[in-house]
């Protein structure tokens, strides 16, 4: 797992450079969905909040935006949270 976190890391910073450097690319849409999904299953939240939040920001209304409320709505469930529990 080692190698796919350091491929994912670099994987984060070419993205982050490019939302960057193009922040209205029509592809950095794409690109700040798959920063926050990546961020969520390596088990940063926070950051991947985060990442939701510019998504949400900068694409309202993206062809993006179900995955991204589901994610939201994943990464601000309690990690001890079973899929599928109701109380």
């Amino acid at each position: 797992t080692q190698d796919v976190e350091k491929r994912w890391a670099a994987a984060e910073i070419d993205l982050a450079w490019f939302i960057a450097a193009r922040p209205g690319h029509p592809r950095a849409e794409e690109a700040r969905y798959r920063v926050a999904l990546g961020r969520f299953q390596g088990g940063d939240r926070r950051g991947a909040l985060r990442m939701i939040s510019e998504y949400l920001r900068e694409h309202p209304d993206g062809q993006y935006r179900v995955r991204i409320e589901r994610l939201r709505r994943a990464a601000l469930d309690p990690p001890s949270a079973k899929p599928g529990k109701t109380d």
